[in-house]
């Protein structure tokens, strides 16, 4: 045999039993009792809560060891044997109160560690020698102190999750050797203070997660050692099953560095009484700021105008009582503005001069009238949200300037008649006038609003309404269901428009969320024979009971009786005027007969 085909050969079959070995590798060790093991992703999966510490004899070539939700209190020495291809490791949800000291030695490759929702007091000695971790993931457990050098050999960590803890301070430098750390999440806390040392050199510190802490002071340049964050939060935020009650006591962002990269700022549910307008300007990149459960009473005019990137903007849940004119001057690039739940009871004309905004909710406030140049400005406006106010009147006038309004919310306000408010409103998608007071509908009060879809008028105080009202081509969702209707024969129309083979209107097919045909709410509140029953139940050789019975009102009567006793009266006056004047000339003609004879 030729000495290069020998080689060749043995080349072969040395490849061919490495590959053998590394098949059957994973099958060395047959798959712990109680477990699933995927021989594809040489993942061994022990959910089932039978465990009093980890399996023995894992798999050798084991990646992932997933034990969530075991109920063993300390966790001892994974494998006997290195196991040096496993990556992750979850042991979420379960009761580990302890960790010993070796319990990670065999795992010298593991890259992320899931231990949240467990009772541990402090970052295992275990956890902080993990030299090959990337994502540590503590949240929900009791720890309530950090200490300096916690985290002095994780020089890899890239993602640290200590939320909903109880850790109250932060020592200096605890951060300092993390300097692959791009996520830090410390929300649900704490913390009452952040100094300029805490965070070290956090050079590649991408996200920084503070909110619902305790935190009531910041030291001026506490920032400069994350130059590159583009996240950062530092507000109030309720998550069910939170350890604290408490809310970060701000009043100030507090940094006077320059953070370009910036672009999601959250510093709700602090204590600020006034926006701090100045303190933005370090933040140039901006997109995202949320300033909502604070205690703002105005804006001030032009506040946000030098953050050109700006996009959404939350200052919901304040006591905004007013919006002067110019709040918003060259605030073009603010796309949403959410300032519901606040105090507002008028919008002045020209509040919204100067933006361009696509998405603007006003909801939950306190607005009762609306001036024809409140909406100035807003030509380019497609979504205004205003459920939830006291509106009692609105014109034609005041809704001109939303000349591209795609859906517009009027739910739960005071509304009593639709005229021609909605007329020629040609963008208009989606109009929401659920729970006000209407009892009248004019029969072109959408006329000309031609891409109108959905229709929601459930909840009112309609009693009829005519079918020329939704001749609308292409209207599919209409809601009318809680309303007083009155069937009769102004109502006929939709019974028969509900008949299997009718085609009249479309829209009596549209079946909401909870599954319901817009016809099937329908239920007559009068008169008495119809009371509390489906229009739909309404049998088709029923129908002819639908009927406009003529009657009087009792005013009517009562008009009708007074001309009558009227009539009467002044009958019976004239008849005893022209008695009296027979008899009055009966007796001249008497007395000058007697004066004859004489």
């Amino acid at each position: 045999m030729e000495p290069s085909l020998r080689i060749r050969r043995e080349t072969f079959l040395a490849l061919l039993m490495i590959h053998l070995i590394t098949a059957v590798g994973f099958l060395h060790y047959r798959c712990p009792d109680y477990c699933r093991c995927d021989r594809r992703t040489k993942t061994v999966t022990c959910k089932e809560n039978l465990f009093a510490e980890v399996p023995p004899n894992l798999p050798i070539n084991t990646k992932t060891l997933d034990l969530q939700g075991q109920s063993f209190t300390n966790l001892q020495r994974i494998s006997l044997y290195p196991i040096r291809t496993l990556r992750k490791l979850n042991l979420a949800d379960g009761n580990i109160h302890s960790i010993a000291d070796d319990a990670l030695r065999n795992t010298p490759k593991l890259k992320r560690l899931n231990l949240s929702f467990n009772y541990l007091n402090e970052i295992p000695t275990a956890v902080s020698a993990g030299i090959s971790i990337k994502e540590l993931i503590m949240p929900y457990n009791n720890i309530r102190s950090l200490h300096s050098d916690d985290f002095a050999n994780l020089t890899q960590l890239e993602i640290l999750d200590l939320d909903n803890n109880f850790i109250s301070s932060l020592p200096s430098g605890v951060f300092s050797h993390l300097k692959k750390l791009a996520i830090l999440y410390l929300s649900n806390n704490s913390i009452r203070s952040l100094s300029g040392a805490i965070f070290g050199n956090l050079s590649k510190l991408e996200e920084l997660h503070l909110t619902h802490n305790r935190i009531q002071v910041v030291s001026s340049g506490w920032l400069n050692s994350v130059p590159n964050a583009w996240v950062l939060e530092l507000g109030f935020a309720v998550e069910e099953g939170n350890h604290t009650a408490a809310a970060n006591l701000l009043t100030t962002v507090g940094t006077d560095v320059y953070l370009q990269n910036v672009e999601r700022l959250v510093v709700s549910g602090n204590d600020m009484l006034d926006i701090p307008c100045e303190d933005f300007l370090v933040f140039p990149s901006l997109k995202h700021l949320d300033l909502s459960l604070n205690s703002f009473t105005d804006i001030p005019q032009a506040c946000f105008s030098m953050l050109s990137e700006l996009e959404t903007l939350i200052l919901n849940n304040n006591a905004i009582n007013a919006l002067k004119q110019g709040a918003f001057y060259n605030s073009t690039s603010i796309w949403t503005l959410d300032l519901s739940f606040n105090h507002l009871q008028e919008l002045q004309p020209g509040a919204f001069l100067g933006s361009y905004l696509e998405t603007l909710d006003l909801s939950s406030n306190k607005i009762r009238r609306l001036n024809n140049g409140s909406f100035i400005g807003l030509e380019h406006l497609p979504y205004l949200y205003l459920m939830g106010n006291r509106i009692e009147r609105l014109t034609r006038t005041i809704l001109r300037p939303l000349k591209n309004l795609y859906i517009l919310d009027l739910r739960m306000n005071r509304l009593t008649r639709v005229s021609n408010q909605f007329c020629n409103m040609s963008s208009l998608t989606n109009l929401a006038l659920t729970g006000n007071l209407i009892e009248y509908i004019s029969p072109g009060a959408f006329r000309g609003s031609d891409n109108l879809r959905g229709l929601f008028l459930d909840g009112n105080r309609i009693q009829t309404v005519a079918e020329e009202t939704f001749n609308l081509p292409n209207l599919v969702a209409v809601k009318l269901n809680n309303n007083p209707w009155h069937c009769d024969c102004r109502m006929r129309w939709i019974r028969e428009a509900m008949f299997p083979d009718s085609k009249r209107h479309t829209w009596m097919l549209y079946t909401d969320v909870e599954g319901v045909n817009s016809y099937m709410g329908i239920t007559c509140a009068s008169p008495t024979s119809f009371a509390n029953f489906s229009l739909f139940r309404i049998k088709e050789t029923e129908i002819f009971r639908l009927i406009c019975t003529s009657y009087v009102s009792p005013l009517a009567i009562e008009i009708i009786v007074g001309i009558s006793f009227a009539i009467i009266a002044s009958s019976t006056l004239c008849y005893v005027a022209k008695l009296y004047c027979k008899v009055r000339e009966l007796e001249r003609t008497g007395a000058e007969t007697a004066k004859s004879l004489s």
